[in-house]
């Protein structure tokens, strides 16, 4: 607006000029492009900005008092508090009295209470009479509210100096736009490449057609600012150039998605197209990391923390820097939502816990292994049994949950207590209703173990599961989830997009990948670093392989099929031919299997295609196989046999399927397939839970069925979800023929309802 309050409107801009958005004091940039250039088509490039209120949680209830809009008011109700709002700490009791040097809290610019640590307490056994006093009390009273002062002048001092800073910050800001808002008009006529500031809503800028060119950078900016009114609503601000009902050029509606992502070559070329236009190498001002007393803390050359989104560690005399790799990064709906970091080294690991602690983590992502393709990725930075320390920080596993493609663990953080804070803790015990420095946080380690560097998981279905996992998991710490791969910026960065995108999907219909992935590179290098759409499926890369005595390799028909806790927990293969005995046997040896399962009726086989003796034991190759005893076990044949190689002596267990006539597709009954999965279990259970080698005919259909059902039920057990379509979708990446027909598909709703009925009945399946 001008003096008079009317709308200013821009008709031209020309092409290649840039214009820069910026979020009014009391908002954040939470999507879209902060940096655009006019187009010679009129356009300009990367995505709308979108503005979010600053908004402050509601304040950690203490048990001795709460935060209230004036002191005669009643608790706060709300959950949420608008930028600048400030709150009285209040206690419950008369008998209390605020500790602090100030009874206030203000939601600062950055999304934070500038101080949540009111403590309330009064004295024990002091007495509060003037006569009678002795020097001696009076000297340990002095002593231990001495004490308390100097903690909170320590906790105060610095969110004091951090409301200064920002108090003149906002000052600067506002004088700096008075000054320059008087030289609009002469500005704009010579403006190069523009800089707007908007203090409002929406602001209706038109472009002009003009032939593209490229901009030089190197020329001085000069900075546009209009002012429109914030709307009683307060909504999120924003400008855009276009009509608000169209579509990020970029983006695609969730019902067009499918389409695109298989649309072959055509779709390719568009991610192509996209991703040579985004933003590449170090776009962003990066000087405290190039520091001499910081190169040391870059795992990789060129891939450093911007000085703007960087974490900034808090220090200690002890500390040199307060420098690490790594940025905050927002989320779709939440600022700051995530720490996108490099995997701790030797020189960084002490660093990286200190980043946990003080960012109130309780949630670390990790997407890479420890070593990949023989080269260091990540240092282990977590112990496996005993407490170890990393700094000033002590790190004990508590528990460990194996899956087939990730590990969950679960992680006590104790900060060493220094002797000053164990004397204040000490102190504590004489004032009631005072909160203790935390000893002890619990952090959850996610680590995504399927994921090749410079690659793309196999199973896209995996991925989104273990986001899943990630989000429904209970969070304890309000800080930004830390997530890493090796750089901190390929994987690191799709990772954080993925959830972006579900989110934004979720909330507007459409998903913006390329103004997404335009927006994380400029919080940090590189986020979503290469350009790979799929890679091709080989049935070799599931395959086991097995070796003769003389070093030489041996085909064999057979694929590995993964459980739900388990990367390779079921070997596949169609019943042995009489040629192809020997090599059946070769795999169950080398694979160290305990139990197969036949699914088809012996009346299917041969003579001469039995791999098992009848009677005395058979030779296959250098491995003696002998016949210990038969039994039954709900209608399953179960034999019991004896290997033998060289020295060695195994016992394995062949059970076979009972109530699968010939011919059929299905089972006679969903209790065929439970009674079957319950006998395999009981054997696996006492011998290891090695891996288990299952055939039919043709090494699929029956085959299949059974391995699919297993993993559902056993993922059921453990996530409390069925998964049917997502486990079948996965197997078949290994053999495509595995549940070739819907009525395999229906019985396995079937048997997973029946199981669900008779719980009680196969309560032992509980692990």
């Amino acid at each position: 607006m001008d003096d008079t309050g009317k709308v200013l409107t821009l008709n031209k801009i020309k092409f290649n000029k840039t214009i820069t958005f910026h979020c009014h004091i009391g908002y954040n940039l939470t999507s879209g492009t902060s940096k655009r250039r006019c187009h010679d088509i009129g356009t300009w490039s990367g995505t709308k900005p979108k503005c979010s209120p600053i908004t402050c949680t509601k304040p950690k209830e203490t048990p001795c008092g709460y935060y209230s809009s004036n002191i005669t008011t009643s608790e706060v109700p709300a959950v949420e508090f608008s930028y600048n709002t400030t709150l009285l700490f209040v206690c419950n009791n008369s008998k209390y009295s605020c500790l602090n040097k100030t009874q206030d809290i203000r939601c600062s610019e950055n999304g934070v209470w500038s101080d949540n640590k009111h403590l309330c307490g009064v004295l024990k056994d002091i007495k509060q009479e003037q006569t009678g006093e002795n020097d001696a009390e009076n000297t340990n009273s002095d002593a231990l509210i001495g004490a308390i002062c100097g903690v909170v002048f320590i906790i105060g001092s610095g969110v004091f100096v951090t409301f200064i800073i920002l108090k003149r910050r906002n000052i600067f800001r506002r004088k700096k736009s008075d000054d320059e808002r008087q030289s609009f008009r002469s500005s704009l006529t010579h403006a190069t490449d523009l800089e707007i500031f908007i203090d409002g809503q929406e602001t209706n800028i038109v472009t002009e057609r003009t032939q593209i060119g490229m901009a030089d950078t190197s020329r001085n900016t000069n900075r546009v600012y209009i002012n429109t009114t914030v709307g009683d609503s307060g909504n999120q601000t924003y400008y855009d150039f276009r009509n608000s009902e169209s579509l990020p050029k970029t983006a695609i509606k969730i019902d067009d998605l499918q389409d695109v992502v298989f649309n072959g070559n055509n779709g390719n070329k568009i991610f192509e197209t996209q991703f040579k236009a985004l933003p590449q190498g170090m776009v962003e001002n990066f000087s405290e990391a190039v520091k001499l007393e910081n190169k040391g803390k870059n795992r990789y050359t060129r891939l450093y923390a911007y000085d703007d989104t960087r974490v900034v560690l808090n220090t200690d005399e002890d500390s040199s820097t307060d420098y690490i790799n790594a940025c905050y990064v927002h989320g779709f709906n939440k600022s700051r939502k995530y720490i996108a970091t490099q995997g701790p080294t030797k020189n960084t690991v002490a660093d990286f816990w200190w980043m946990v602690w003080q960012e109130d983590t309780s949630k670390i992502v990790m997407l890479t292994n420890l070593i990949e393709e023989g080269k260091n990725k990540c240092i282990k930075y977590w112990p496996d049994d005993m407490e170890e320390s990393f700094g000033s920080l002590k790190i004990c596993l508590k528990k460990v949950e194996t899956h087939s493609q990730f590990d969950i663990r679960t992680l006590s953080v104790k900060k060493v207590m220094s002797s000053y804070n164990n004397n204040l803790n000490s102190l504590f015990n004489n004032i009631e209703c005072l909160e203790r420095i935390p000893a002890e946080k619990m952090v959850t380690q996610f680590h995504f173990t399927v994921w090749p560097d410079k690659g793309i998981p196999r199973y896209a279905s995996a991925l989104v599961h273990f986001l899943k996992k990630v989000n429904n998991a209970p969070t304890h710490g309000s800080g930004p989830i830390i997530v890493h791969c090796s750089a901190g910026v390929g994987r690191t960065g799709t990772y954080i997009a993925l959830d972006y995108l579900t989110d934004q999907g979720k909330t507007l219909g459409y998903v913006d990948v390329a103004g997404c992935v335009d927006s994380l590179r400029r919080q940090r290098v590189s986020l979503v670093q290469t350009l790979i759409t799929r890679l091709p499926m080989c049935l070799e890369d599931f395959m086991p392989f097995v070796t003769r005595d003389d070093g030489k390799p041996v085909y064999i028909n057979a694929v590995f099929l993964p459980s739900y806790n388990e990367k390779n927990a079921f070997i596949i293969t169609q019943s042995p031919l009489k040629s192809t005995r020997e090599e059946f046997w070769m795999l169950a040896w080398e694979q160290e299997v305990h139990t197969i399962v036949m699914l088809n009726s012996t009346d299917e086989i041969e003579n001469d295609e039995k791999y098992w003796p009848e009677g005395k034991t058979t030779v296959f190759g250098n491995i003696h196989v002998s016949k210990e005893s038969t039994d039954t076990a709900s209608n399953h044949i179960v034999l019991t046999l004896s290997l033998k190689k060289n020295d060695t002596t195994r016992r394995i267990k062949q059970i076979r399927c009972g109530g699968w006539r010939k011919g059929n597709v299905l089972p006679d009954s969903p209790d065929t397939i439970l009674s079957l999965l319950e006998t395999v279990r009981a054997w696996q259970q006492q011998t290891g839970n090695h891996k288990i080698l299952v055939h039919c005919m043709n090494g699929a259909d029956r085959s299949g069925l059974f391995c699919v059902i297993s993993s559902v039920i056993e993922r059921m057990k453990i996530e409390q979800d069925v998964a049917i379509a997502s486990v079948v979708e996965e197997m078949r990446n290994a053999r495509e023929q595995i549940i070739p027909c819907l009525e395999q598909y229906q019985f396995c709703h079937e048997v997973v309802l029946n199981f669900i009925q008779q719980y009680d009945t196969y309560s032992n399946f509980r692990s």
